[in-house]
């Protein structure tokens, strides 16, 4: 049975309506055209999450705030073979084994763009040769985690005044006079940055969170074991990071440096990011199965961890291996966020 194709909705196009209700997108019915006023011609699939993001705006109805896109008139339709199962699967992924490694998507679109990342098994934590090394980053061990989707670019003023103006958001942060748009959002403490995930799940109906911290240091490594995730040389840092030796001390746009391995941005410096643990002074007894340390034992649950160095700290502060913490009820001018969006198995 031939399918409409939906290749190009993911990838094309622009359509200005933001519908409160949940992506709703009307494509060609097994290639006949098009009637943006036809429900007859409406998928009604509650995973159809591109409509703002992709095709050809065709219309709304103004009572439902429904979105209605057009593909490509280049777009043809396919049908269904066996080793691809669900034709639409692979265009609105939900699950682990729906999404390659590296591949990029966004729910929504003033949603920060994801890249989706498999599980695997890495050494976290530095050894005790490293230069610059501090004794909260030991004892070295494997840790296992599970695949998850993390941020391309940290969490910027221009995503997070959305929230706001949505109301999900009760904090108006102020910029500090660097500008808003495109550079992290700062002055966010752990309890605003969870305002904002609540609020992205409620309007992707998938579910955000904060990182994990064994998370945030398997997506900042990108597989590899340096000193940073170009390698162990200080002299390459300014082509990587926002740090003290160039940042003229204040923040910058997002992916305004290289990315790392698994084209993440920022992973070292701009801004220190909120993940969900609690702090411990270090590793020991910490959970080798990439969960979230929540335990107060040994530890301080008032204060959470912060991991990747900001724009006002020295070369040796932006490593792959460097935590500190955090006040969760406070923020900071050198302290925002990035999200991770959880895959089911």
């Amino acid at each position: 049975m031939l399918r409409p194709r939906l290749t190009d909705v993911a990838t094309s196009g622009s359509c200005p309506f933001e519908p409160r209700e949940g992506p709703w997108c009307g494509l060609p019915l097994l290639g006949k055209p098009f009637d943006c006023h036809s429900r007859a011609s409406l998928l009604r699939s509650p995973n159809l999450r591109v409509c703002n993001r992709g095709g050809t705006c065709g219309g709304s109805h103004l009572s439902s705030r429904r979105c209605y896109c057009r593909l490509p008139a280049e777009s043809a339709r396919q049908p269904v073979s066996a080793d691809t199962g669900h034709p639409w699967r692979k265009f609105f992924p939900d699950r682990a084994e729906d999404l390659k490694h590296g591949q990029t998507f966004q729910d929504c679109g003033q949603c920060p763009e994801m890249v989706a990342l498999r599980g695997g098994v890495f050494t976290m934590g530095s050894p005790e040769s490293e230069e610059g090394r501090q004794n909260n980053e030991g004892p070295q061990r494997s840790v296992k985690v599970s695949a998850f989707a993390i941020g391309k670019y940290e969490v910027t003023f221009g995503q997070w005044d959305a929230c706001v103006s949505a109301g999900g958001c009760s904090n108006s942060p102020d910029d500090g006079g660097w500008g808003r748009g495109t550079r992290p959002v700062i002055h966010i403490s752990l309890e605003d940055a969870q305002e904002y995930v609540r609020w992205l799940s409620g309007r992707t109906r998938q579910s955000y969170r904060l990182p994990k911290e064994a998370e945030w240091e398997y997506a900042a490594r990108a597989g590899t074991s340096t000193r940073f995730s170009f390698g162990d040389e200080y002299s390459n840092l300014d082509d990587h990071a926002w740090y003290a030796g160039n940042s003229n001390r204040k923040t910058h746009p997002t992916g305004g440096k290289a990315g790392n391995p698994w084209r993440l941005y920022d992973m070292h410096g701009n801004v220190w990011e909120w993940a969900q643990d609690c702090w411990h002074g270090d590793y020991n007894r910490a959970p080798l199965d990439g969960s979230a340390w929540m335990a107060a034992a040994n530890g301080d649950c008032s204060r959470a961890v912060i991991r990747g160095g900001a724009a006002f700290n020295g070369n040796y502060i932006q490593r792959s291996a460097i935590r500190d913490s955090y006040p969760r009820d406070k923020g900071g001018n050198a302290l925002g966020f990035r999200v991770v969006r959880t895959l089911s198995e």
